[in-house]
């Protein structure tokens, strides 16, 4: 279980260095934000979900699964809470992650819009006041960016779940499967 969680720390830790070093990228790419949100959201619930077989005594089909299921919801929820940043319900500022300039996947997705793309782009490369930061929400909205994070947050869910079906955990099943889909169903 300590090497388990000292792997993720590690991980973590690697993953906020390349997260600051992409911020001059910005808004990054597909592959360099699924390399960071692997390697921190992902390796903290993949490990946790292990530790918790681990300490549980489970068989190591059940932490292997555990760990799987972890990484899948791990990276679900890291698309999904980036979805937040366009929710005025979420109790969140509307566009602080695009202020400060974080790795998010619908901005990613927004920039590479053939419709909005430019703008979005044009403005992310500029200083960031309200008003930019407004625009660029707006666009996000409007586009097809939300819509596809959440449909691939959703498949994650869905491949996270099936990790838990080939495997006894005495009960506990509906109870992960209900965290898993709460990862998602959490943004309107």
């Amino acid at each position: 279980m300590t090497s388990a969680l000292a792997a993720a720390l590690e991980s973590v830790c690697a993953s906020q260095i390349d997260d600051v070093a992409m911020r001059g990228s910005y808004p990054g790419d597909r592959d360099s934000y699924m390399r960071v949100i692997r390697g921190k959201t992902a390796s903290l619930f993949a490990a946790a979900c292990e530790s918790g077989a681990l300490l549980s005594g489970a068989a190591p089909d059940v932490v292997q699964a555990l760990g799987r299921f972890g990484d899948l919801l791990g990276t679900a929820f890291q698309m999904a809470d980036d979805m937040v940043d366009f929710s005025p319900s979420s109790g969140k500022p509307v566009g602080l992650d695009i202020r400060q300039r974080v790795l998010s996947l619908p901005l990613i997705y927004a920039a590479e819009d053939r419709v909005v793309g430019p703008e979005v782009r044009r403005l992310l490369a500029g200083a960031l006041g309200d008003a930019e930061v407004g625009r660029v929400a707006e666009l996000v909205t409007s586009s097809g960016a939300l819509p596809r994070v959440r449909q691939e947050a959703q498949h994650l869910v869905d491949a996270a779940v099936r990790e838990l079906e080939a495997v006894e955990l005495d009960g506990l099943r509906p109870t992960l499967v209900g965290l898993a889909r709460a990862a998602v169903d959490r943004i309107s």
